[in-house]
C-alpha cells in the first residue's frame, strides 16, 4: 500500500490491490487445503515456513508492479497477466494419503461425524493432487489455472485516452466543446454525463414549456422559443453529431463522444485519470469539471412519511419536466415551495398550463416577496402581486413545519402559522447545491462560504483541470470572486474554459446575464452583481394605470461604481449594461445612465 502513493489508494488502485490480495488468499487457501487432505507436505514442496515467506515476497512484488504501473505514463493497462510465470515441473506420483489430522494451529469445524471410508487409491502421475479433495473443498477455478498460483488478473476495464475530457453533459460542457473546437478543430473530446440525454438547455423547463402549445405532429416533443420567435428543440445538438467512444481516437478530424447515463467517481490530477462508475478509466490531457448542481431538499419533507415523499418532486432536469407535465394532468392542486427564480416561474407557468382543467397552484416561501434576494423590497412586493394576479395563491413569509399523508393520496403541509395546505404534488425549488464531490477526492480547493470549486480568472482550478458553470467559484477581474447559477453564466464560462483548455489563456471579463419571465406581462434581464443588499438607484418610465413599475432600470452600486444592472421589461440593453460595469467608473449621479437605455 505504501508503494502506491500517500494516503489510502483510490479508484483503480483499490480495485487492483483488492484483486491481487484476493488472488494471494486463493493461493494460501489452496495450499492449506492440500495439506489438510494429505496430512503432510509432499517431498517436492517447501515447508510451511518457507511457503509463507515466499507468499510475503510475492505480495511485495505485486506492490512493486502496481507502483510501476501507476507511475509509469507509458503503461496504459495495469494487467498483471503479462508478468512471466515460473513453470512448475510435472508433479510426481502421490503416495496414498494417511488419515488426515488437523494441525492444532488450524481450528476445525466438524459437522455430523461421517462413517469411515477406505483410503483413496494413489493418484496417477499426471493428475493434480488436489483432485483427491472433495469438490466442496476445492475453489472453482479456470481450466488453465495451475494449482491456484496463477496471478494473472481478469480482463481490465475498458480504458480511453483522450486529449479533452468534459465531466458533465450540460450547458457548460456543450459550450466548452465549442470553445475547444474553435481553437483546435481536430480535437478529440469525450463528454461524460449522468443523464440519459445529450446536452440541453434548462431555461425552457421553467419558462417556455409551460406556455407553448404542443405541436400536432409531435405532441410529446420538448420545445423552446428561439430568439427569432421560431420554436426549436431544447437539445443543443442532434445525435448524429456524436461519435461512438470506441471510434473516437480514429475518427477523422475533430470528433466528440458522449458517455451518457454514467458518472465520474474519481479524478486524479497527478495521473490525469478519471474513473467512471462502471470501472472505465479515462486518461486525459485536459479536464473540465462542469458537474453543475443538485436541487436543495427540505429536511421536513425528507423525514416525512414515504407516502408523502412519493408526491414530492425536486425540480431540476428534463425528466422532472416530463414527470410534472404528467402529474399536471392528474392533479387538482399543486404546491410550489420556493420564491426565487425557478419557484416563481414554475408557479406562474403551472397556473397558466393548468387553467383550463381548473388546477389550483399554491406558492409557499419564507421571504416577504418573490425574488427578494435580487429585487429592491418595493419591486419584490409589486412583482408578488403580479404573480397573484396570474392565478397563484401566494403564502409569503411562511415555512413548512410538518407534512403528512392526506385523503385521496394527497399531501397535507402544515405551515408555521397553523394553516394547512393540501396538494396532489409538491414541487420543491429552493436553490441548488454545487456538486463538489470530485473536488474533495481530487483535493481541489472548495469555497466554504460561496460554495463551488475555487478557480482563477482563467477558470483553472489546478494545472490542466478547469471548472465552469454552477460549480465554478471563479475570480472576476472586474468584480472579484463570484459564483453564479444561471444558463448564460454556464455558457460564458464553458466557452472560456474550453478556449483556455485549447491554449487561449484569457481571463474572465465578459459578464454573463440572466433573464426571467413572470407570465407574458413581466420580463427582466440582468447582468453583474444583482444583490438586494446593495444600494440601488432606479429610473422608471411614466406609470400607466396599475403598472407603477412597468418599465425601468435598476442600478446596483458599490462605492459609487455600478456593479450590476437590472432591466425591467426593457430588452436589448445588455451590451450597454456590460460596458458600464466593465468601465469600473465611479458615478456621482448614477441616474443619468438611464438615458442609455430605452425605457421611454
Amino acid at each position: 500500500v505504501r508503494c502506491l502513493q500517500p494516503g489510502s489508494p483510490t479508484g483503480v488502485g483499490k480495485m487492483a490491490l483488492a484483486r491481487s490480495t484476493q488472488r494471494l488468499r486463493s493461493v494460501l487457501n489452496a495450499q492449506l487445503t492440500r495439506r489438510l487432505a494429505h496430512n503432510a507436505p509432499q517431498k517436492d514442496e517447501a515447508s510451511p515456513t518457507a511457503f509463507y515467506a515466499a507468499a510475503a515476497v510475492s505480495l511485495t512484488a505485486a506492490g512493486v508492479l502496481l507502483y510501476r504501473g501507476f507511475h509509469n505514463p507509458k503503461i496504459e493497462s495495469h494487467d498483471l497477466s503479462t508478468v512471466p510465470r515460473r513453470e512448475r515441473p510435472a508433479p510426481k506420483a502421490a503416495p496414498a494419503p494417511e488419515p488426515a489430522t488437523v494441525p492444532e494451529s488450524i481450528p476445525s469445524t466438524p459437522s455430523t461425524p461421517a462413517p469411515a471410508t477406505p483410503a483413496p487409491p494413489p493418484a496417477p502421475a499426471n493428475t493434480d493432487a488436489s483432485e483427491n479433495v472433495p469438490a466442496s473443498a476445492t475453489p472453482a477455478k479456470p481450466a488453465d489455472e495451475n494449482e491456484g498460483d496463477n496471478f494473472s488478473a481478469p480482463p481490465a476495464p475498458k480504458t480511453y485516452n483522450v486529449p479533452y475530457l468534459l465531466i458533465g453533459a450540460g450547458t457548460a460542457s456543450h459550450f466548452a466543446m465549442r470553445g475547444i473546437l474553435e481553437r483546435d478543430p481536430a480535437a478529440k473530446i469525450l463528454i461524460v454525463g449522468n443523464e440519459n440525454y445529450r446536452p440541453y438547455a434548462r431555461p425552457p423547463l421553467s419558462k417556455d414549456e409551460w406556455f407553448n402549445e404542443p405541436r400536432p405532429d409531435h405532441p410529446d416533443s420538448v420545445l423552446a422559443q428561439g430568439a427569432n420567435g421560431q420554436r426549436v428543440e431544447v437539445f443543443f445538438s442532434t445525435p448524429e453529431k456524436f461519435t461512438d467512444a470506441d471510434d473516437l481516437a480514429t475518427a477523422p478530424g475533430g470528433a466528440v463522444s458522449l458517455l451518457a447515463n454514467h458518472m465520474v467517481i474519481d479524478v486524479d490530477p497527478i495521473l490525469k485519470r478519471a474513473i467512471l462508475d462502471n470501472g472505465i478509466a479515462v486518461y486525459f490531457d485536459k479536464c473540465l469539471i462542469a458537474t453543475g448542481g443538485r436541487p436543495r431538499p427540505l429536511k421536513v419533507l425528507e423525514k416525512a412519511d414515504p407516502a408523502v415523499r412519493e408526491n414530492v418532486l425536486l425540480y431540476r432536469s428534463l425528466d422532472d419536466l416530463l414527470h410534472l407535465k404528467e402529474a399536471l394532468t392528474q392533479s387538482k392542486r399543486i404546491a410550489v415551495v420556493g420564491g426565487g427564480f425557478l419557484g416563481s416561474e414554475l408557479a406562474v407557468g403551472l397556473a397558466h398550463a393548468g387553467r383550463e382543467q381548473g388546477v389550483a397552484v399554491e406558492q409557499i416561501f419564507k421571504e416577504a416577496g418573490i425574488l427578494s434576494k435580487i429585487l429592491p423590497s418595493y419591486l419584490s412586493e409589486w412583482a408578488t402581486k403580479k404573480v397573484q394576479g396570474s392565478g397563484v395563491s401566494v403564502h409569503t413569509g411562511r415555512t413548512i413545519v410538518a407534512a403528512a399523508p392526506a385523503a385521496g393520496n394527497q399531501v397535507a403541509l402544515t405551515l408555521d402559522n397553523g394553516e394547512t395546505v393540501t396538494a396532489d404534488k409538491v414541487v420543491v425549488a429552493v436553490g441548488i447545491q454545487p456538486n463538489i464531490a470530485l473536488a474533495q477526492g481530487a483535493r481541489l480547493e472548495v469555497d466554504p462560504a460561496r460554495g463551488g470549486i475555487v478557480a482563477n480568472s482563467e477558470l483553472q482550478a489546478r494545472s490542466d483541470i478547469y471548472v465552469a458553470g454552477d460549480v465554478a467559484n471563479f475570480y472576476d477581474i472586474s468584480l472579484g470572486r463570484r459564483r453564479e447559477e444561471h444558463h448564460d453564466h454556464a455558457a460564458v464560462t464553458g466557452m472560456l474554459a474550453g478556449a483556455n483548455m485549447a491554449g487561449a489563456r484569457r481571463p474572465f471579463f465578459n459578464q454573463s446575464i440572466f433573464w426571467g419571465h413572470l407570465g407574458p406581462a413581466v420580463s427582466y434581464e440582468a447582468v453583474g452583481i444583482v444583490d438586494a443588499s446593495l444600494p440601488t438607484v432606479a429610473v422608471w418610465a411614466q406609470p400607466s394605470g396599475e403598472d407603477q413599475y412597468g418599465k425601468g432600470v435598476v442600478f446596483y452600486t458599490r462605492e459609487k461604481k455600478v456593479v450590476g444592472i437590472l432591466c425591467w421589461n426593457v430588452t436589448g440593453s445588455m451590451p450597454m449594461a456590460r460596458k458600464i460595469i466593465r468601465s469600473e467608473k465611479a458615478y456621482e449621479h448614477v441616474s443619468e445612465l438611464a438615458r442609455l437605455f430605452n425605457i421611454y
